[in-house]
């Protein structure tokens, strides 16, 4: 099953989100990319900052349906994937939340080399992903710290030495946040969250 028909099958029956993501507030009057849009919590945060246009991508049918109701004019959303979408135009901001875990090595290589060449000068990248650390990195393992899930879609799991290589053009502030999501247990959910600059 390719991933796009996952991604559907997933947004069709398994995966809501009832909050909305948080964001530095850095995006008014700025022209932001969302990558990877999915059920658009992320994108209802960027809305709230009022930026002076915002672009989302994402390649899955089923997610565009139910967005596009609720969007309508306040942003362009686009049906495509990623790497072979030709954009017109560059960004103040690119906002790459669990995005880049959905792709295996080579190819977070391509999306961070287009992310560069799609930021206007001192642009910058709000990232958050999942940490090596999190408690969801177990199964079947594909390639080093990526997993392949039951649904069939793959997950990576960053550390911070590889964020920072994948993004050593740029300024990098970077930060882990773990919690325990259940009292008896020491396992913990934990994720990186970094704000990259294009220097």
């Amino acid at each position: 099953m390719n991933s796009r028909r996952i991604w559907d099958d997933l947004y069709k029956t398994k995966l809501e989100w009832h909050y909305e993501s948080k964001l530095p507030g850095i995006l008014e009057r700025k022209s932001v990319l969302e990558l990877g849009f999915g059920t658009g919590k992320t994108l209802s945060s960027i809305l709230k900052q009022k930026p002076k246009k915002i672009i989302a991508i994402d390649f899955s049918k089923k997610t565009l349906s139910k967005l596009n109701k609720k969007i309508k004019e306040k942003a362009t959303l686009i049906n495509s994937n990623f790497l072979s979408f030709r954009f017109k135009e560059k960004f103040d901001v690119i906002v790459c939340y669990y995005f880049l875990n959905n792709f295996k090595r080579e190819e977070r290589i391509k999306v961070v080399n287009k992310i560069k060449n799609l930021l206007n000068a001192n642009g910058i990248i709000l990232f958050e992903d999942f940490s090596i650390h999190d408690l969801r990195n177990k199964g079947k393992t594909t390639e080093n710290n990526t997993i392949k899930k039951d649904s069939g879609r793959i997950c990576h799991f960053f550390s911070k030495k590889e964020i920072s290589n994948l993004f050593s053009d740029f300024n990098i502030r970077i930060r882990e946040n773990s919690f325990k999501p259940f009292r008896t247990s020491n396992l913990k959910r934990s994720i990186l969250i970094g704000f990259i600059q294009l220097t």
